[in-house]
């Protein structure tokens, strides 16, 4: 049965210039960082090789969400995870990092920022998540436990039936962490891009 509400709380938890195109592959073999240019913002495809990537925002607004409860694979198997699907979002200071175990190199971080003087504008985000926290936010329309297979808040994510499903108008959040297996974005506009690779545990959070 559907539960709605006009403002559910989340607590504890879920440009580019057209200049050049940047290409960041399967850097010494950790995760995949692939950027296409596109009419002023970038397509984006962000993954990790052995491990959930890192993300957080010192703020967060978006609009049209849905998600439903899934899995990602483990090891032989898979755990739990929430798959989730913003239509468009805009973030302050933007962190993005990966942690992976190289031979013979060790621990190495992958570490993108942006957005610390102009917020990062997202469309088309889909996020297989394990974790997502914000000690303040908010959930606007909010529809938590509708059935995955009806969700109709934007055209991005629809679950199979009988599966819990949320959906929401929109969403505020500040100091929002987020770990997941994978991001994907339709178009990215970035400002001060900053990409680096570090020696050692250098995550977000």
């Amino acid at each position: 049965m559907d539960r709605t509400s006009s403002e559910a709380a989340l607590e504890g938890g879920t440009s580019w210039g057209r200049t050049a195109l940047m290409l960041v592959p399967s850097l010494f073999a950790v995760g995949a960082i692939v950027v296409a240019l596109a009419q002023g913002a970038v397509a984006a495809s962000f993954g990790a090789a052995n491990s959930d990537m890192k993300a957080s925002f010192s703020s967060l607004d978006g609009g049209d969400i849905t998600g439903y409860a899934s899995s990602v694979p483990s090891g032989s198997g898979s755990r739990p995870a929430v798959l989730l699907a913003l239509k468009n979002a805009k973030g302050k200071d933007l962190c993005l990092s990966s942690l992976q175990k190289v031979p013979l190199v060790g621990a190495m971080s992958i570490q993108v920022h942006s957005g610390q003087q102009e917020p990062v504008a997202i469309d088309g985000m889909v996020a297989n998540a394990s974790e997502l926290i914000t000690p303040d936010g908010t959930l606007t329309n909010a529809q938590l436990g509708r059935d995955a297979s009806t969700l109709d808040q934007n055209n991005l994510l629809k679950g199979p039936p009988g599966v819990f499903g949320l959906q929401a108008s929109g969403l505020r959040a500040t100091n929002v962490h987020l770990s997941a297996a994978t991001v994907n974005a339709s178009t990215l506009r970035l400002t001060g891009l900053s990409i680096k690779v570090l020696p050692g545990d250098h995550q977000c959070y």
